[in-house]
Order: C-alpha cells, then structure tokens, then sequence
C-alpha cells in the first residue's frame, strides 16, 4: 500500500484504492498468511554482515520469512542481496 499510493510510483493509486487491491488479494484462494514470527537476530535467518544498511533490512526480512515458508518474495526492489538470508535462492526471489 505504501508504494502503491506514493505519487512517484508509476499509476499511483489512492491509499483507499490501495487497500482494495489488498483486500482483494488477500480474498483469493491463493492467499495465504505467513506471521512475522522470525528473529533478525537469530543467525540461522540473516546475517546481519551482509546488510550494507537500513534500506536492506525489510526486504531481507520478508526474504527470510519466504524461505522460512518455503515461498517466493516478489518486490521491485533490485538489490536483495540473496547471500544475507542462509538457504535462500533465486527461486525465493523475484524482481520486477
């Protein structure tokens, strides 16, 4: 929703229209919630040496949290570095 609706993005949308879009994923069958229930402290999720600084550090999360559930972390974001979260590989990832 944040990216969605800031006005630099390519067809922003309105925050409200945003949470339609969300709303309407999250109603698919496909859909499935994953609790933020890993540690960024715990070395077996991220190591913390790769990060080269703040910007990094939710994407590396969300990344970890896809190999945790055995998923696929889809963001725009082109510089995920794959080597900071052990087991993870390029079918964890996809950049748009």
């Amino acid at each position: 929703m944040r990216i969605l609706s800031q006005p630099a993005y390519p067809g922003t949308v309105t925050v409200t229209e945003a949470i339609a879009l969300l709303s309407a994923s999250i109603a698919d069958t496909d859909h499935q919630f994953w609790a933020c229930g890993l540690s960024l402290v715990d070395p077996n999720v991220v190591t913390p040496s790769v990060l080269l600084g703040h910007r990094q550090v939710t994407e590396t999360y969300l990344l970890a949290l896809a190999v945790h559930r055995g998923g696929r972390f889809v963001t725009i974001d082109r510089s995920v570095p794959l080597i900071a979260v052990p087991g993870a590989s390029e079918e964890h990832l996809t950049e748009l």
